[in-house]
Formats: C-alpha cells, structure tokens, sequence
C-alpha cells in the first residue's frame, strides 16, 4: 500500500475525511503517525533486514555497527568463496557478561590471545561490536569478513507514492496504529478508542507474525503469499 492509501484509510478509521472536515487538516501529521507506526513494528517483526559485512584486521577486535542499525540478528564469519576452515560459519552473539564469565581475558591485547577465527560478538555499546578471539594474521587474509544480519530503521514515507518499508502483510495494519495516535492527541483526546486500536494493532501483528512464522518454518524459505488483513 501506498503512503497515500494509507492515509485515506486512517482517516477512514477514525470517521473523517482527508481534506474535508478533519481534525487534522495537515495530513502530515497522520505521515507521521504511519512513519512511527512503521518504525515500530520493525522492531517487533525484526523486518526490514540486510547484511553487510566488513574485512577483519589483525589485533583488531572491535568494529563499528551499521548507522541504521535497530537489532543485530545474526553474525558469521569467513571468506564467502573459501571451501575450507576459512568458509563462512556463524559466529555466536553473547552478552559482555556470558563472554566475561567464559574469558575473562576477552579484553586482552596480547597476541598470544588472538586466535584464527572468532567464535564469539558482544554489541560493546551503542555504536560497537567486539568479536573474540581477537583475529590473528590467519584470520585476517584478504576476504574473511565479519558479515552482520541487522534488522534496520525503516525509511520514512514523505510522498504520496512511497510504501512502507516493511512486508507487504503488515501495510494495512499501519492505519490501525495511526488512528490510534490520532485518538491518543490532544485533537482527539479519547483514550478509550485510542486502546481499542491499540489493541486490534497488536493483537492483528501477533496473529499475522505467527502466520508467518509457521508458513517460513513449513517451507523452509519465506513466502509473502497472503490476502488483506481487513482493518475494519
């Protein structure tokens, strides 16, 4: 669905019309109510997703997230054309705590504690993961990278042709959670409705998420096959 169908049908949900008599004659402000509505059901489904990954280096340990990052999903490592022990293999993410209680030494700049493939990542703060061991010079030939599964912040819709930035499945459950921002403002100010809203938002995404999860389970791949999930 578009930005624009969107719109149209939260005003629809919450009895209005867009340029008519409306409460809200910007429909920026319903822009904004999808555009937060997208942002949070990124999290929740981990969707969208991308991978990227970045050469590993000698005595190096920490290397920086991607800027749009929201969730790291998984991590591996390898050299992507290897057929042997430099192949790609997943490399385990733990918390600081559960690596410190493993290694205590997992901080350590000595060489003697490098290793030749990374076996654990810790997200190290907001901006930096730190794979242990530390690469030694076999784990830093040319093509072994560090590949990283993220789930990111998805991209705002600003025209009216824009789609969310989210599969397909989740689209028409965007006007649900913007109406119930709409009834949640000042402009509106009826809690009452604004719960039930919320309420049909998260109880469709809890039905449709598992939907989708026993359908990429069964196939053992994904499938976005799927009829309108009816916001009415």
């Amino acid at each position: 669905k578009t930005l624009s169908q969107l719109t149209t049908s939260t005003y629809n949900l919450i009895g209005e019309t867009e340029g008519g008599d409306t409460h809200f004659p910007d429909n920026t402000v319903i822009h904004g109510f999808l555009n937060e509505g997208s942002e949070f059901l990124a999290v929740f489904i981990e969707y969208p997703r991308d991978i990227v990954s970045v050469q590993v280096e000698a005595g190096k340990g920490e290397y920086s997230n991607p800027s749009d990052n929201l969730l790291i999903r998984t991590a591996y490592f390898g050299d992507e054309t290897a057929n042997d022990s430099r192949k790609i293999s997943p490399v385990k993410i733990v918390s600081e705590e559960t690596l410190a209680s493993m290694y205590p030494n997992w901080l350590s700049q000595n060489s003697a504690d490098r290793g030749d493939r990374p076996e654990y990542m810790i997200q190290k703060d907001r901006l930096t993961v730190h794979i242990f061991p530390v690469p030694n010079s076999v784990a830093a030939q040319s093509g072994s990278k560090l590949w990283l599964n993220y789930n990111y912040v998805p991209a705002a819709m600003t025209a009216g042709g824009n789609t969310p930035d989210l599969p397909a499945p989740y689209h028409n459950l965007l006007p649900l959670y913007a109406a119930h921002l709409c009834y949640l403002s000042d402009k509106l100010n009826d809690k009452e409705k604004s719960m039930n809203f919320y309420n049909s938002f998260w109880e469709k995404v809890t039905r449709l998420k598992s939907a989708v999860t026993k359908e990429s389970k069964e196939l053992q791949g994904f499938s976005w096959g799927y009829q309108d999930v009816d916001v009415g």
